[in-house]
């Protein structure tokens, strides 16, 4: 989740109205990790800072917040997957239990890392998911050898035939000169599709990372490898993504 006020916490996690709450802070009866506060601007982080009211903890539940996600920074060696009887790490070893039966939007294959989004909410991840809505991805693509990128770049755009399907990329850089380091732009994401279209011309990837899910960059919520945080819609899709749906 974004950071909030201490006071919206207190209200969205139900124990008072945001007026009653700043009346608990300012008479001492609010506890941030472990130290009494008095300040109401403090800032809270759902899920990471934990919050006590006359010595109960206070926190707000996934399921009174259906529109929010989990941003997971996925390491290669685990499966997206619930369960997996021939490889015994899946993403939900790196999360807590409650989160066990939520979805995901997209999958990353067992050995690609990077950026995956979670949610109890069906619907939420239905439309993350969806052709006509999903917002675009981003990945950093290492070959094992170079590869000329102007000899592949019209291929890439307009569309390889692949085990019938048709795999294509939005954008990819750089568009010319020999190397090994290329940043891909998808849109609808087919099993394995970058490592299918390198293969198809000829390269190998050896490391592939999702860094970009529509407008949420892995670079900018500081999110180390095998961890993962609360995030909103907002920060994913703005409001003229879901328009359609409303």
């Amino acid at each position: 989740m974004e950071f909030m006020r201490i006071n919206r916490f207190l209200a969205e996690a139900g124990v008072a109205s945001r007026r009653k709450a700043e009346n608990w802070i300012r008479e001492g009866r609010v506890q941030v990790n472990g130290i009494f506060i008095q300040d109401l601007t403090i800032q809270i982080e759902p899920g990471k800072d934990e919050v006590l009211v006359d010595g109960e903890k206070v926190d707000i539940s996934p399921e009174s917040h259906p529109d929010q996600l989990i941003a997971l920074n996925k390491p290669p060696g685990y499966l997206t997957s619930h369960k997996d009887y021939h490889h015994s790490q899946t993403i939900f070893d790196l999360l807590p239990q409650e989160f066990e039966k939520f979805r995901f939007s997209g999958r990353l294959d067992l050995e690609s890392r990077g950026l995956l989004l979670l949610s109890p909410n069906g619907d939420l991840i239905q439309k993350l998911t969806h052709p006509s809505l999903s917002p675009d991805k981003e990945y950093e693509v290492i070959l094992q050898e170079s590869i000329d990128a102007k000899s592949i770049y019209k291929e890439f755009i307009v569309g390889m035939r692949d085990k019938g399907e048709t795999l294509r990329a939005l954008s990819l850089s750089p568009k010319s000169g020999n190397t090994k380091k290329f940043i891909v732009t998808l849109k609808e994401g087919r099993k394995r599709q970058l490592r299918r279209m390198f293969q198809k011309v000829g390269a190998r990837v050896i490391d592939l990372n999702r860094t970009r899910i529509g407008n949420l960059q892995l670079s900018n919520i500081n999110l180390e490898m095998g961890k993962w945080k609360w995030i909103s819609i907002a920060s994913v899709m703005n409001e003229e993504g879901w328009k359609d749906e409303r």
